[in-house]
């Protein structure tokens, strides 16, 4: 990805038939007035959206006493935020649950810590949520792995990983343990793709016990059942989020894995199956952004051009914030980064045609801000970040995602919050 200038907010704005950003003060960047901004007047003091006083009240409160000091330029390219009752949430995915062809959002980490379903109505609005699971689960993956045309559903949390497998006329059957002891003391993000390249759909987790970092796999037979477990074991250092996708010209996935090394010092691993079922650690891309922390992680063509990039945000308490993108050549083999500077403490990302042009926009969630960053792309490279208002959204795995939840065939944005599921809506 060759980095090109980037254009002004201004132009931002007025290609996209924006109004111009004007610079806010601390006082006026609230939640709750912004949360209103292109609502529809039919929608006003809804059952459980942004006009019910208790939701509001929740969010005024939670606003950021130590705001941040810059100027902050608001851009309406997010239609009204809505906030959905179910409690607090912790992870979000956007797929077809239920079996009609529609997108339906399931939520982790609720004030049970159970699974809910938001199913997507005919009519585009989101179902009050409905407990798809039992178990206590914070992280899950979507996929078909019994190879039925319906979506299965696996969920890791702190000592289990579980299979639902979907049912006819939607919803999941009851859970079957995968694998339990000594691999899931403290399990992470739960992953699928094919990692051996047999055209069967695997399973990947992450598990932090006893200060080791290590990868476990489950190579899946397609019809349900899995293999023994594979491990890959790191050097003692906490392991974030995995992204999984094709990042070179063979048949199987690979994965992206972010990890904090040291208190100071972060890094993104390859992790690749050069001889199937024997995952390796290819490369570790080192942060590029000294003495810092890192958190978000996503895996796509930013640039337009057929290849697999890395993206991954990096902020310091004393130093710069960027979105650090890293683009793989030939073979795989990737090059040097591309930093593109960003606002405050850079979380979570996301991406999606926002603007409709045919390629991919990268969103990141600014922890703490209220506030959503947008890089829209610009040929082969992304403009300069636009910030909108949102809500405050859970700084993990898996708290941002991105897919048509309306039925209108335009992206929406979706976040974990401690406030409940939070839908933004695609600007009009």
């Amino acid at each position: 990805m060759t980095a090109r200038a980037a254009v002004s907010l201004v132009t931002l704005a007025t290609a996209l038939g924006c109004s111009e950003p004007r610079a806010t003060g601390v006082s006026d960047y609230a939640p709750g007035p912004a949360f209103d901004a292109g609502r529809p007047a039919s929608d006003a003091g809804r059952d459980g959206a942004p006009g019910d006083a208790a939701e509001a009240d929740a969010l005024a409160d939670a606003a950021p006493y130590d705001a941040p000091h810059k100027p902050i330029p608001k851009q309406p390219f997010l239609g009204w935020v809505e906030l959905m009752r179910g409690g607090p949430v912790w992870g979000v995915y956007v797929s077809d649950m239920t079996g009609d062809g529609l997108n339906d959002v399931v939520a982790t980490g609720g004030s049970s810590r159970q699974v809910a379903l938001y199913a997507q109505l005919a009519g585009g609005a989101l179902a009050d949520a409905v407990t798809l699971t039992q178990e206590y689960a914070m992280y899950a993956t979507i996929a078909d792995v019994d190879g039925d045309g319906r979506n299965d559903l696996a969920v890791a949390d702190d000592g289990l990983v579980t299979l639902h497998l979907g049912q006819p006329g939607g919803g999941v059957g009851p859970g079957v343990s995968l694998i339990g002891a000594p691999y899931t003391k403290w399990a992470g993000p739960i992953r699928s793709g094919d990692f051996d390249g047999d055209g069967l759909v695997d399973l990947v987790f992450h598990d932090g016990a006893d200060d080791v970092g290590r990868l476990v796999f489950l190579h899946g037979d397609g019809h349900g059942a899995f293999a023994a477990p594979v491990v890959v074991t790191f050097p003692p250092h906490t392991l974030g989020d995995i992204r999984v996708a094709n990042l070179d010209d063979d048949p199987a996935d690979e994965l992206a894995l972010s990890a904090q090394v040291t208190s100071q010092s972060t890094a993104v691993h390859i992790v690749d199956e050069p001889t199937p079922r024997a995952p390796a650690l290819i490369t570790t891309l080192p942060a590029a952004v000294q003495n810092g922390r890192g958190s978000g992680l996503w895996v796509g063509d930013l640039g337009s051009d057929g290849t697999m990039d890395v993206a991954f945000t990096e902020w310091s308490y004393s130093g710069p914030s960027q979105v650090t993108v890293w683009q793989p050549g030939e073979g795989g083999v990737f090059g040097a980064p591309v930093g593109w500077p960003t606002w405050e403490r850079p979380s979570q990302l996301a991406a999606a045609d926002m603007n409709g042009d045919g390629r991919l926009d990268l969103f990141v969630q600014h922890d703490g801000w209220f506030a959503i960053g947008a890089y829209f792309a610009q040929g082969g490279a992304l403009a300069a970040e636009a910030i909108a208002p949102f809500a405050d959204v859970r700084p993990f795995p898996e708290s941002l995602a991105a897919g048509d939840v309306s039925g209108d065939a335009l992206p929406d944005l979706v976040g974990a919050s401690p406030y409940g599921l939070l839908v933004a809506r695609h600007a009009p």
